[in-house]
């Protein structure tokens, strides 16, 4: 499924013309027959994305492709192969400054040199492997911090925006309120002083008929 899947994104990523897109989905697919040992399907796809990723410019995730053959060559126990693209992924990641290509790098190279049964070199690289990858980690740790931050600021100010809203709402529902008692109050007042003037001036009309009927 995963494999028909980045195949599908090959097929959009050419005809879309999206090289990027197009490397990063052979990548993955050079990944996905590695672990399953179809190592000659592994191998089309991940001379593909390097082919890609050196054709277009993208120097950033080349380092990428060429650490995906390296891990295949090291499946392979084609030691010196490996270690010809473990390094030619270091020098591009010294340039990058990629710690997540870093961390791979010496990984990588750790793996390399415990099967040639270079024992101290080994452990230097996958001690400076462990180093990085506990920076990587606290990076992220410290991302996520600050993302959940970012967030609880975003909510709480979308709280406090609403909140106000509400305020301004409900100020505006009684000060209308308030008008139409008082505009109601004004024509209660208006038509209870309209039948006091009619009242009155039938009383004068009265008392002027009578004092004309009198006469």
């Amino acid at each position: 499924e995963a494999i028909q899947q980045y195949k599908n994104i090959l097929v959009y990523a050419r005809k879309s013309g999206n090289p990027r897109e197009f490397a990063i989905a052979a990548t993955n697919l050079a990944t996905i027959y590695q672990q399953e040992d179809d190592f000659k399907s592994a191998h089309r796809y991940c001379d593909s994305a390097i082919i890609a990723f050196k054709k277009n410019g993208f120097i950033f995730d080349l380092p990428k492709g060429y650490l995906n053959m390296a891990q295949l060559l090291l499946r392979e126990k084609r030691f010196d192969e490996a270690m010809k693209y473990a390094v030619l992924a270091q020098k591009l990641t010294d340039s990058t400054d990629n710690l997540e290509d870093a961390v791979g790098v010496h990984f990588t190279i750790s793996g390399i040199y415990e099967k040639q049964g270079r024992s101290a070199v080994a452990l230097e690289e996958y001690r400076l492997y462990k180093k990085l990858n506990d920076s990587l980690n606290d990076l992220r740790n410290t991302k996520a911090i600050s993302e959940m931050q970012a967030r609880y600021n975003d909510e709480k100010k979308d709280a406090e925006i609403q909140k106000e809203k509400n305020k301004n709402l409900e100020l505006e529902n009684n000060n209308l309120m308030l008008e139409r008692k008082n505009a109601a109050d004004k024509e209660k007042s208006d038509r209870k002083m309209f039948w006091s003037i009619i009242s009155a001036v039938l009383v004068i009309l009265l008392v002027v008929g009578y004092f004309y009927a009198s006469y």
